[in-house]
């Protein structure tokens, strides 16, 4: 439920999660209980590196630019670069990118086949190590998770894994 909040409303309603267990609302979607677990600090290479720039795949869907406005507002960065299949020609794509703009980040938009593992070296081969990747791109099929079988499960996850592990061998 919280996912369909953040596709239906503007990043500037969805407020910042809170700092004690409890009730969390997000206009009129309630979360039933929001527990807060106990975090290990990363490893020094896994910290963010805002001075360098951050990489989010599925970066022009919902959760991508919700991401996105989140690292430069609280983290700091400054260079984001949103991949998606169709880059700029993604619905709300040029939008996400100025109001990216206007909060004083440098914003690169580009249509990457994330299933071919030569496109995703090429990628950063090109840009340099990023400060920080998430990966947020992957397949829809709108099902109950009940319902789901072994084989809508491998059509779903399949990409999504075999993507993550291109992102993996390219940043080793």
């Amino acid at each position: 439920r919280l996912v369909e909040d953040c596709r239906t409303q503007s990043h500037e309603e969805i407020p910042p999660l809170p700092s004690a267990p409890g009730e969390y609302r997000l206009g009129d979607a309630g979360v039933e209980r929001l527990e807060l677990a106990p975090v290990r600090p990363l490893a020094p290479a896994l910290v963010p590196d805002p001075s360098r720039y951050a990489v989010i795949t599925g970066g022009t869907g919902g959760i991508g630019a919700v991401l996105a406005h989140h690292l430069v507002r609280h983290w700091g960065f400054r260079q984001i670069m949103l991949v998606s299949r169709r880059g700029l020609a993604a619905p709300g794509a040029s939008e996400l990118k100025a109001a990216l703009g206007r909060e004083g980040a440098e914003v690169r938009i580009l249509a990457v086949d994330l299933a071919a593992p030569h496109a995703v070296a090429s990628l950063f081969a090109e840009s340099g190590t990023p400060g920080l990747v998430v990966h947020c791109a992957g397949m829809l099929h709108d099902q109950r998770i009940a319902e789901l079988d072994s084989t809508v499960l491998a059509e779903v996850l399949a990409p999504k894994l075999g993507v993550a592990l291109a992102l993996d061998a390219a940043l080793a």
